[in-house]
């Protein structure tokens, strides 16, 4: 995703650090750019499994790139089998040093024979640069012991002219519209609000209401899947003690607003507590906009 004499070597001193300086500012001409690529657009490419010389079509649609995070939906398919299968999934990830690493977490429509199933897949992918496109090689896992790990590799045609990227194929007309909309929550935004680095697997949450009890009410939800449900917010703090998905290289709570209580909008003040240290958010939520945390492990 790395000396003569005293005069003479004073000269050499000088000329070295110039030279180290120049140095230093080449790297950072030649490889930044690299880092700094604007991922957005459609990806296709293949996945495979460990052990199977069979393929499946593989796109992912980058919607959303924003200080190292990217977000979007990924397509999944295999034309070859009887009825043919298929599935659209939403993810989020990070960009650090040329890797991506992300994570599905929803599946959005999907349409698999009997005793098949999808994976949600945790990928890490080096960024390659080719001639005219970029290349995302790397290795996937999956949510389930079931699931056979293997290769992705996904290419995107770099078009200076129009900046454009055209529908990665084979893409079903009728999920075309799906692959291009920005992942929502229960018809609401995504905002997010911060990022926030984690170094423990299993973290505690602090939720409250924020200066005064007004009768808002919460929905917490940890990669998608629901955590407190309907929770009354008080003055007083709540604990729950959460554990994060290990395979994962970033973890999503969402904070959806179940009402906007007496005085809009619904806030709270919601406190991260990993080992020692304490994140404490200001959190407001609309019923038009859901809040966002992503929680980055960091070693």
């Amino acid at each position: 995703m790395i000396l003569l004499n005293r005069l003479n070597s004073l000269s050499l001193f000088f000329t070295v650090n110039r030279m180290k300086i120049y140095l230093i500012l080449l790297f950072v001409v030649l490889f930044a750019p690299a880092f700094s690529q604007d991922l957005k657009g459609f990806w296709q490419g293949y996945i495979t499994a460990d052990g199977f010389t069979k393929k499946a079509y593989y796109s992912i649609n980058i919607l959303e790139q924003n200080k190292g995070f990217i977000s979007g939906k990924a397509y999944i398919s295999r034309p070859d089998m009887v009825p043919s299968a298929y599935g659209l999934v939403e993810f989020i990830g990070t960009v650090t040093n040329g890797t991506i690493n992300f994570t599905e977490l929803k599946i959005v429509k999907e349409v698999v024979p009997k005793s098949f199933f999808l994976c949600l897949k945790f990928c890490r992918l080096l960024i390659e640069r080719g001639e005219s496109t970029l290349l995302l090689k790397g290795r996937w896992t999956g949510d389930s012991k079931d699931c056979i790990p293997g290769n992705v590799f996904l290419s995107k045609q770099v078009d200076l002219k129009s900046q454009k990227d055209s529908i990665p194929g084979p893409v079903y007309n009728d999920l075309i519209a799906d692959v291009t909309i920005k992942p929502q929550f229960l018809k609401t935004e995504l905002s997010v609000i911060k990022a926030i680095p984690i170094k423990n697997r299993v973290i505690k949450l602090e939720i409250r209401d924020y200066l005064k009890k007004d009768n808002d009410t919460v929905s917490v939800y940890l990669n998608r899947n629901v955590l407190l449900k309907k929770l009354g917010l008080k003055k007083r703090s709540k604990t729950y003690r959460i554990s994060l998905n290990p395979q994962s290289h970033i973890n999503e709570i969402l904070l959806y607003a179940e009402n906007l209580g007496d005085i809009p909008p619904n806030t709270s003040l919601l406190t991260i507590i990993d080992g020692k240290q304490r994140h404490t958010l200001l959190i407001e939520s609309s019923l038009q906009k859901t809040a966002v945390i992503y929680l980055e492990k960091r070693d």
